[in-house]
């Protein structure tokens, strides 16, 4: 949830950079689980180090363009991630 309300400085940014760090090690669960393989947890701990970026640049400095970069980065993260896991997953189901 953002905050609503009074103005605090810096909260949405620390949300931001909150769900970020949650969100790389929630992304590589499907690898752990036998979902996909190790060519979708690359992609899963670098994208979500590039998105764990621009949240920590949204967090330095709250402005309008700093928060559509951080909207660009999420529209391009969540489909390259589930391209990358159907890819991965595939393959995985070719082996055997």
């Amino acid at each position: 949830m953002l905050p609503a309300g009074k103005p605090l400085p810096h909260v949405t940014g620390l949300l931001a950079v909150a769900y970020a760090v949650c969100l790389i090690p929630v992304s590589l669960l499907p690898g752990q689980c036998g979902l996909a393989g190790s060519v979708y947890s690359v992609v899963a701990i670098m994208s979500g180090i590039c998105y764990l970026v621009a949240s920590m640049m949204f967090a330095w400095n709250e402005t309008r363009s700093s928060a559509r970069r951080l909207l660009w980065t999420s529209l391009i993260y969540l489909p390259v991630l589930l391209l990358t896991l159907t890819w991965d997953h595939l393959r995985l189901l070719e082996r055997l």
